[in-house]
């Protein structure tokens, strides 16, 4: 008997459960920093943001700014303050809404408001109902990438591995973007890659989603130049965002599961429209 079968029975199942219970390695992931309140002076602020490799970081009369998207995670502000500045834990930051990825706080009253992820589903079973009713569970994601590190695609890969088996949840990969619901786009959407980007998007049928995914999708990484758009949304319209450089495997999970609600409210449009229209 093949010595992997026989550890897979000693194992038992290895699936995580999210979203319908934690998962315990949420705990280890990279995570962009939580603000402690009042403990950051002008001085330090300073340092801060001279410091941040993406700019996540800034400086605004007054204010310290924080761009949760252009954040990579990299720890140099935590190492710089730790006594102002923790691993915040929070890998559900998937948002319809960019700007609520940009946070400003005044350095006297303490620190910004979070991303408490309300828009995640709850429970798995709610999920699998959405998609089923919508797309007969097979909701399809096709991946595009515009310029990545390929780190990105690391831990897209991973989500078809027995830990996160994002099939459970009723999501597919495919090849063929006349086939997709949903298409995933990393990197920093260079200009090379411009006419397949759009040729991509038009091949898809509609209602369709575009999720911008990672920091350099985000635009934290690289600004617009001769090379690079610097963010997806300069070519695209973009309908979720999934902060993290790379995101977790989790954080992506929770991203798609943000992207379900996003696209049922498209499809209740169009149903809605047509019914205006006869």
């Amino acid at each position: 008997m093949p010595q992997w079968f026989i550890r897979g029975l000693r194992r038992g199942v290895v699936t995580t459960r999210y979203p319908a219970h934690p998962d315990p390695s949420a705990a280890d992931l990279p995570t962009p920093p939580a603000f402690r309140a009042g403990a950051i002076s002008e001085p330090m602020a300073d340092r801060l943001a001279g410091i941040c490799p993406s700019n996540a970081l800034g400086r605004d009369d007054g204010a310290l700014t924080f761009d949760v998207g252009a954040c990579t995670a990299c720890g140099r502000c935590r190492r710089e303050a730790p006594q102002a500045l923790t691993q915040s834990g929070q890998f559900e930051l998937a948002t319809t809404d960019r700007s609520a990825l940009r946070k400003r706080f005044a350095l006297r009253d303490g620190a910004p408001a979070g991303n408490d992820g309300a828009q995640t589903s709850q429970a798995a079973d709610r999920v699998r109902t959405a998609i089923s009713s919508q797309f007969g569970r097979s909701l399809h994601i096709r991946t595009l990438d515009t310029g990545s590190c390929a780190a990105c695609e690391q831990e897209i890969r991973l989500l078809a591995a027995p830990h996160y088996d994002l099939h459970r949840l009723g999501f597919f990969f495919t090849p063929a973007p006349r086939h997709a619901d949903l298409l995933l786009v990393t990197g920093p959407m260079l200009r090379v890659f411009a006419a397949a980007a759009r040729k991509t998007y038009e091949a898809m049928p509609g209602p369709k989603l575009v999720v911008a995914t990672g920091a350099c999708a985000l635009g934290g990484v690289y600004q617009p130049d001769e090379f690079s758009h610097g963010s997806v949304d300069a070519l695209l319209p973009v309908d979720v965002w999934i902060p993290g450089c790379p995101p977790s495997p989790l954080a992506l999970l929770e991203g798609l599961l943000v992207a379900v609600g996003r696209l049922a409210e498209k499809v209740s449009g169009m149903s809605f429209a047509g019914a205006e229209e006869s």
